[in-house]
């Protein structure tokens, strides 16, 4: 053959190879897009994530996850359970902007297959209508084989399914570890910003709080206002206890985890609603943590039962400690109005309860209220003795607090205190609790002036008493003048 002609034959085989590369790839994107295959750069799905109200994701093993959008968030629910997990909702939505941007990254070699360890995700619209990736656990070079399903066309019956190469981080976002992994590991969630309830029940006993117009209440066994800055405690350690382990694929015992006789329960919710015919019910939005025995020696994991028939969990409750009982957790402030609140002062006897003094607010300052209704207006010292009474009763904390009567208590005065309007505010009894005995070589203590407001008592140091408390109190409230000086220390 000539060279002529090897030339000639050379240049028709070339061209033949040319048209059968461009009849198999298309020449352009809209021809590959109609081979079923996304060109470089496009995207795969055609979706919106606010347009999204369902997430199915299967794992390899056959194993469906199933979120739902719920109001402002999403719940995730798999298995026969029809329990209803919180999500991270930041997790779902970084989810969904990570797919609905999912671009081809390369275009895949014909013939390629998913292989049997694909995992999918079904993601479905509010219309009903669905869009499904298949992705292939099969990565080369970044890259793993995706197989998109979108709905018909208009006029057409069959769905679009196309191909692409695509992140392999799409599969680990699937499966490592999948939807279950973006569940709200709070055991408690909303307990510090949304609750108005809570409950605490341990062996010793059970408290009852309830927060109105912004501060926290004990309600039982007890009813005194909160210290605010323990209660911050409280709330802070009850939202840090976190499930370290939900113990999906094995389930605890009940008994052997120590759920049948619990260490501490714990209730937290809204403000309990009113019920038809005065009956009790549990209102929406209510949370129960179980805690019942430790799940490992470090002392920091704990079983827990999320809920009264709620699952099993594992819980890092060592932010939870010792709970603080009801006298550490009432304020130290006997009176929980503050001063400027009260226009009217009473004082009765402890023991009588007649009325021995009454004190009016007036325009003009601190007056005498006599039995006929008459006003003496109060000489500068005995109105400023009125004054340090009510701010010593609503702002100094009390050395100490207690449900019960301290040892030797006995009641001397009573206080009433009502607003300019002649509404009751508060009432106060006033008493003396004996010095504590000596310890060893160590001299007797003073006695303390005790104000009792309901089912708390809260201490002070007589001496640190404002004159007007002391001398509600009679002679017994009188604190003992010092000693006089030495002669002979004096002349040193």
């Amino acid at each position: 053959m000539s060279t002529r002609s090897a030339v000639i034959w050379l240049a028709v085989a070339l061209l033949l190879g040319g048209a059968a590369y461009l009849a198999i790839r298309g020449s352009g994107p809209a021809e590959r897009a109609a081979a079923g295959v996304v060109p470089l750069g496009g995207r795969v799905l055609d979706i919106t994530p606010a347009g999204l109200e369902q997430v199915r994701v299967t794992s390899p093993e056959g194993r469906t996850d199933t979120l739902t959008r719920r109001g402002d968030g999403w719940v995730l629910t798999f298995g026969e359970s029809a329990r209803q997990w919180p999500v991270a909702e930041q997790r779902v939505s970084g989810f969904l902007r990570f797919v609905a941007d999912l671009r081809a990254a390369a275009e895949p070699e014909t013939g390629a297959s998913l292989g049997d360890r694909s995992a999918t995700a079904v993601l479905m619209t509010r219309d009903g209508s669905g869009h499904t990736l298949r992705v292939s656990d099969r990565a080369l070079g970044g890259n793993v084989l995706v197989e998109a399903e979108a709905p018909a066309a208009a006029g057409e019956r069959d769905p679009v399914r196309r191909r692409a190469l695509v992140s392999q981080q799409l599969y680990g976002v699937l499966t490592s570890p999948g939807p279950r992994g973006w569940r709200d590991p709070a055991a408690l969630p909303g307990v510090v910003s949304e609750a108005s309830r809570l409950r605490v029940e341990t062996r010793q006993g059970a408290l009852e709080l309830a927060r109105r117009h912004g501060r926290w209440w004990l309600t039982a066994p007890v009813a005194a206002p909160a210290d605010a800055e323990k209660m911050r405690v409280v709330l802070e350690a009850l939202a840090g206890l976190t499930v370290s382990d939900f113990l999906d694929d094995r389930p605890a015992d009940a008994a052997l985890a120590g759920l049948d006789d619990p260490l501490v329960r714990i209730t937290v919710g809204p403000r309990e609603p009113e019920a038809a015919e005065g009956a009790p019910r549990q209102a929406a939005g209510t949370h129960e943590l179980i805690v019942g025995g430790p799940a490992d020696q470090s002392g920091r994991r704990y079983f827990a039962r999320l809920g009264v028939d709620g699952p099993i969990v594992q819980v890092d409750a060592a932010g939870l400690g010792e709970f603080p009982s009801p006298a550490d957790l009432v304020a130290r402030q006997s009176l929980a109005v503050g001063g400027p609140d009260v226009g009217q002062l009473m004082v009765a006897g402890g023991q009588s309860g007649q009325a021995l003094a009454t004190y009016q607010r007036t325009a003009s300052g601190w007056a005498a209220l006599g039995a006929d209704g008459s006003e003496t207006l109060l000489a500068p010292a005995d109105a400023s003795a009125v004054g340090e009474a009510l701010l010593f009763l609503s702002e100094r904390p009390a050395a100490a607090a207690s449900i019960a009567a301290p040892p030797g208590y006995f009641a001397g005065a009573v206080l009433v205190l009502s607003s300019p309007g002649g509404r009751t505010l508060d009432q106060l009894e006033l008493g003396l609790a004996p010095p504590a005995p000596p310890a060893g070589s160590a001299p007797a203590g003073e006695p303390a002036l005790v104000v009792r407001s309901g089912g708390v008592w809260r201490s002070y140091p007589l001496p640190a008493a404002p004159r007007l408390l002391r001398d509600a109190l009679g002679p017994a409230g009188a604190t003992p003048e010092p000693p006089p000086a030495d002669p002979a220390d004096v002349n040193k």
